[in-house]
């Protein structure tokens, strides 16, 4: 593992070399400035990148608060960048600058990249210049040119975070450098990094504060939130992946100062010369974190706090070898208490699965067992979501039930498997409660109270087939078309209860999900109808309105192999919990 200051010596690759190529007029004052760190070898990125838009927001000179030195030239640095090098093209950029960053310029500005991106592409927005946050907006406000000291003409952060973290593309990637220039009654600095509505399609850390205790984001969370429900535009869009960069909330806030470059031009160097700092051929967000804690190590006390979150997206796919780091004799920083250090941790497991078409069902003679309500077999488009990779275990719901989010499961309400027969309200074999198993005796409205409490919801029956199957196979099995083993699903004759989650890494689907086959059985989001496969639309169906059942999906350690298959499906009635049936959320 690379040292911090090794780390941080090529963070100051901003600080490159000068050279005397164009530069684009942006909309508003000024004109173009030199990019002083431009690439000495011009490269573009692959093809995608061309897809990719961006949107840059400097604003330099202000009416009432004092100017953001560099703001234009760095923002320069970035355009330059993201074409060049990242090869997106100039009619998908926009960069409005001083008196055109106002809210109508800005959500102009935001709807036209969104015409403009391709699809499954990286939407940029880079904002340079002051910011703040206040009771009146907790989630913060960027400053315009126009932004007296009491804040007018600001643009609303949680509401361009919103409206741009919703589209057709696959990823946003924003970065907010922006404090506070001085001391406001009305203001503290900067912008909190609150968590992305999308949350993170790969174990990484959604709440990270790179030195000092994380900000309290309650209330920012709550605002952005609120404010895409009571935006129904964003009902007709996509959530994409995205990640947060912000240069901090507070007194820390990671504000320009002698030895301490700036957010915007630290994240800059590390794109433009990425480093594979673990040799995984990739250089993603946690990547970038590794390496911002590292020139964080080496700046003047009382060091900045820089946060990150959201999703640990590629960034690039062809980063230099640890070994092409230039060497640079740079001395640690002596240790203190406030060292750099990853403080808060909140890992979402959810796997992505892409939009994209699925053959939904089965056909007789492919399938011995394909029942009447499993046909007709039919091509379903779904969009975008994410899923749990493994089943809700007894430790996962018991920290919804300490919340007060979920009643506890109630024997009582739930067809007990004893072993011998099922026995409503019969108690809950110890055996079966390890907290690592499955929950099981979870009603249809437990499920969605847990699902709820996470951020997410119960799968839609569709997007459980999809995951179990695969986008492009006719797969009777997670696995594939071999009958079931107990190497690889625990079925009848496998074991006498669910094993812990997980533990048949033999028969994952294709994403990498567990135990869709036995195990436990699984509540979905849709009421069961024995024709709904007739009646429902091709386009992210979702069942039909009303019923008296709800579907379960999966088969469980009680069933023969034949009813592990993933098309198989049956109903059951949501107010009663059953001892061989769990769950897993979807988002």
């Amino acid at each position: 593992m690379a040292s911090a200051s090794d780390i941080g010596a090529r963070a100051l690759l901003w600080i490159a070399l000068a050279c005397a190529c164009s530069v684009p007029h942006s909309r508003g004052g000024g004109g173009p400035s030199p990019d002083h760190t431009a690439d000495a070898a011009r490269r573009r990125s692959p093809k995608k990148s061309r897809k990719d838009a961006a949107l840059i927001l400097s604003v330099e000179r202000y009416r009432a608060l004092p100017p953001r030195e560099g703001a234009h030239e760095l923002a320069a640095a970035w355009y330059e960048h993201l074409h060049r090098q990242r090869g997106v093209p100039r009619r998908r950029m926009v960069w409005l600058k001083d008196e055109a960053v106002d809210p109508a310029q800005v959500a102009d500005a935001l709807s036209r990249v969104h015409w403009r991106i391709g699809e499954d592409a990286t939407l940029w927005v880079i904002f340079i210049g002051h910011a703040g946050h206040g009771p009146a907006a907790p989630a913060g406000w960027l400053f315009g040119a126009a932004t007296a000291a009491e804040g007018e003409a600001g643009i609303p952060f949680a509401q361009l975070f919103a409206r741009a973290s919703h589209g057709m593309h696959r990823q946003l990637v924003a970065v907010i450098d922006g404090c506070m220039p001085g001391p406001s009654s009305t203001w503290s600095s900067g912008v909190p990094a609150l968590v992305p509505p999308p949350l993170s399609p790969r174990l990484m850390p959604t709440s990270v504060a790179l030195t000092t205790g994380p900000v309290s984001l309650g209330e920012a969370t709550a605002e952005a939130v609120a404010h895409m429900m009571r935006d129904v535009d964003l009902a007709r869009r996509e959530p994409t992946d995205s990640v947060l960069f912000t240069a901090g909330a507070g007194d820390r806030c990671a504000s320009p100062r002698p030895g301490a470059p700036p957010l915007a031009a630290l994240l800059l160097g590390l794109l433009r010369a990425p480093i594979d700092l673990d040799g995984n051929g990739v250089f993603t967000v946690v990547d970038t974190i590794a390496a911002l804690r590292g020139e964080l190590a080496r700046q003047p006390l009382p060091r900045p706090t820089i946060q990150v979150h959201g999703a640990d997206l590629l960034l690039s796919s062809a980063p230099a070898p640890a070994s092409a780091r230039p060497a640079a004799p740079v001395q640690a920083p002596p240790e203190s208490a406030e060292d750099p250090q990853l403080l808060t941790y909140d890992p979402d497991r959810r796997i992505l699965i892409d939009r994209g078409r699925f053959t939904q069902g089965c056909a007789s003679r492919r399938d011995p067992d394909c029942e009447r309500d499993e046909r007709p077999r039919r091509r379903i488009t779904l969009d975008r979501f994410k899923i749990d990779p493994y089943e809700v275990t007894w430790s996962d719901y018991a920290q919804c039930v300490e919340a007060a989010a979920c009643p506890p499961i109630d024997p009582a309400v739930c067809e007990v498997w004893t072993g011998d027969a099922f026995v409503r309200g019969a108690p809950i074999p110890e055996r079966f409660t390890g907290p690592d198993q499955p929950v099981i005796c979870a009603t249809w409205y437990n499920a969605r109270a847990y699902c709820e409490w996470t951020g997410g919801r119960l799968p839609t029956e569709s997007e459980w087939e999809r995951a179990a199957r695969g986008a492009g196979d006719r797969r009777r099995f997670p696995w594939g078309d071999d009958a079931p083993t107990c190497a690889r699903a625990r079925l009848s004759d496998c074991g006498d209860g669910p094993a812990p989650v997980g533990a048949h890494p033999r028969g994952v689907s294709p994403e990498g999900l567990f135990d869709l086959a036995g195990n436990v059985a699984e509540w979905v989001a849709d009421w069961y109808h024995p024709r709904a496969y007739h009646l429902n639309p091709s386009y992210n169906p979702a069942g039909p309105d009303q019923g008296r059942v709800r579907v379960v999906r999966g088969g469980s350690f009680y069933d023969p192999p034949e009813q592990l298959r993933t098309s198989y499906r049956y109903g059951l009635t949501p107010t009663f919990g059953y001892g061989i049936v769990g769950f897993r959320c979807a988002r």
